[in-house]
Order: C-alpha cells, then sequence, then structure tokens
C-alpha cells in the first residue's frame, strides 16, 4: 500500500511541472494570438523559437505570410480546440518540453484552424513556435486559384535543375 502512495505520490509531483508547461505554452500562444488581433498581420517573428527562423527560407516563410495575410485577413479571434504535450529527449538538440495547441481562428474573410507546436528547454526556458500551420478554405481557394492560374499558362516553366541528372 505505500508502494502505491509512493508511486502515486512520485506521479503528482512530475505532472505539476508538466501541467506547469502545458499551461505556460498556452499563455505564450495566447500572446501571440493577442499580439495579431492587436497589430494586424500574420504575427510579429519574435514570437517563433530560433530554430525554426534558423530552417525556414527567409523569402519562402515571408511569401507565405503574405498569401495567409492575403486569404484570411486579420485574424478576430481565436479558441483552444485541442492540446498535446510531449517532454522527449532526443540527439538532435531539440530535447525539452512539445506542447502542440490547435486553435479555431475567426478571421475578417472566414474561419480556419491552426495548429502550433510550442517549445521550451533549459536554454530556451520561454516557449516559442517551433511549427505553425495555417488551414482554411480561403487558403485552399486562393492557393487552387494559383494553380490554375499557373496551369492555364502556354509558357514552358523552367525546369528544376537536378544534381547530377547531366551524367
Amino acid at each position: 500500500m505505500l508502494r502505491i502512495l509512493g508511486i502515486l505520490l512520485l506521479l503528482s509531483l512530475t505532472s505539476c511541472g508538466f501541467v506547469e508547461g502545458v499551461d505556460d505554452a498556452k499563455a505564450a500562444a495566447a500572446t501571440f494570438f493577442d499580439d495579431r488581433i492587436k497589430e494586424g498581420g500574420p504575427g510579429a517573428d519574435r514570437f517563433y523559437s530560433p530554430h525554426f527562423i534558423d530552417s525556414v527560407d527567409p523569402e519562402e516563410w515571408e511569401s507565405i505570410r503574405r498569401l495567409v495575410q492575403k486569404a484570411n485577413g486579420d485574424l478576430r479571434s481565436y479558441s483552444l480546440d485541442t492540446w498535446r504535450a510531449q517532454d522527449k529527449v532526443q540527439t538532435n538538440g531539440l530535447s525539452g518540453m512539445f506542447v502542440t495547441l490547435t486553435y479555431k481562428t475567426t478571421y475578417t474573410n472566414g474561419e480556419g484552424v491552426e495548429t502550433l507546436i510550442l517549445f521550451s528547454n533549459d536554454d530556451n526556458p520561454e516557449y516559442k513556435v517551433l511549427y505553425h500551420h495555417y488551414n482554411s478554405e480561403s487558403i485552399d481557394r486562393l492557393v487552387k486559384q494559383g494553380i490554375d492560374e499557373v496551369a492555364s499558362k502556354a509558357e514552358a516553366i523552367k525546369p528544376i535543375a537536378v544534381k547530377g541528372a547531366d551524367k
């Protein structure tokens, strides 16, 4: 009986830090969304993890941000739909707490879903966005419009160079 109580006590002590981490991630996400509502636009880079910023092509990221803004308009409201948290030890330097938050979002041009993965560890104790996925019918329509426009053009598109293809 004492052994079971000891295990339950240990689990409750370790889960307190876990729940605190989830609450901190939710608070960081709320600050991110509130800033977007106040300032307009897709969100400031200061909310993103250095791991994210270092892994994304700056021109491509800016194009994605413009596309999202053009399709959705400004963020009007958000509500947390689901969350999941994992404390991981990995060999790639990204050991720490990962919190996945999925939000239902309302924009000036409709509704959508945004999924964020926020990351924190001893080296970076403040939760920052490591992954951000936008999804809305407005984005789908705009992407389809772009595909249809390119597909309807008669001129050839420059082929992509493939390393070693000339051998």
